[in-house]
């Protein structure tokens, strides 16, 4: 989509915020550049935000606790994506051990359904769907705003075995 600021303006008014807002955007300092940007990029309609950068584990603790409203958080899609659904945007159910890194509180029992149904199925062609479901539940309900996806790269000598994996960590 292309950047309508004016559009943006129009939708804050109509919200009753036409002399925009201040508020505090929280992120750990690994990711402190990305929130001025988007702290930057907010700003010429009139949303404010204070950037507060944390060290990655008081960070997280805030977010866990629910102590940061509007933050920015980065998470790993591993090799199954139903598995990373599971893990950050189903329900949490720790004697399931289910939604165990959902920071958000949110929770979806048709959400919860597909994603349970596509770990059930062991055959790409039938999880899809039910992946396929659970996305467009989730992009209504927009738990998470996705805001960026950050490149990760490799190098390694030539003489050294290396099977990459599909996230950005080296084992």
């Amino acid at each position: 989509a292309e950047r309508d600021l004016e559009r943006a303006r129009a939708l804050l008014a109509e919200a009753g915020l036409q002399a925009g807002f201040d508020d505090e955007l929280e992120a750990s300092i690994t990711y402190e550049a990305a929130a001025r940007e988007v702290a930057a990029q907010l700003a010429p309609v009139g949303i404010r935000l204070r950037v507060r950068a944390w060290p990655s584990g008081e960070f997280s603790q805030r977010v866990e606790r629910h102590q940061a409203r509007n933050f920015v958080y980065s998470w790993v899609l591993g090799l199954q994506s139903g598995e990373a659904l599971s893990s950050f945007l189903r329900t949490r159910d720790e004697g399931r051990a289910v939604g165990l890194r959902n920071r958000t509180g949110y929770g979806n029992p048709e959400v919860d359904a597909e994603v349970d149904a596509a770990l059930d199925t062991r055959l790409p062609a039938e999880r899809l769907p039910h992946l396929q479901r659970a996305m467009r539940l989730l992009m209504t309900d927009l738990p998470w705003v996705p805001l960026f996806v950050p490149d990760s790269a490799r190098i390694h000598p030539r003489q050294l075995r290396f099977a990459p994996s599909t996230d950005p960590f080296l084992r």
